[in-house]
């Protein structure tokens, strides 16, 4: 007998990880939370789990670099950047944060 493989889609291992899992609201609508208890590195553990719609977080020049044509690429690898959280995206920053431990809440 040959090997077994088994194949995995993303809609089939949702449908596995929603059948073992409770299920409750975050702050987003559209991204349920999903709770489980589990074994990680030998310890029994609860998992929280949710997903994400696109990049949570993006990072982009200040406005006075953004124009192409008017700075020097090079430049670009030696200027900062600004991290920010698209308004779209702040009801699943909230539920991230929320998840979180105690211990590992930022403010």
């Amino acid at each position: 007998m040959g090997p077994v493989i088994y194949r995995i889609t993303a809609k089939s291992l949702a449908f596995i990880i929603v059948s073992l899992c409770t299920q409750r609201e975050g702050f987003s609508k559209f991204n349920k939370i999903y709770e489980f208890r589990c074994r990680v590195e030998g310890r029994d553990c609860d998992m929280s789990m949710t997903s994400v719609s696109g990049h949570l977080l993006g990072l982009d020049f200040e406005a006075k670099y953004k124009g192409w044509r008017t700075v020097d690429p090079v430049r670009l690898f030696e200027l900062p950047v600004q991290k920010q959280c698209p308004e779209k995206m702040v009801p699943i920053k909230v539920s991230w944060r929320q998840q979180r431990w105690p211990k590992q809440r930022q403010t």
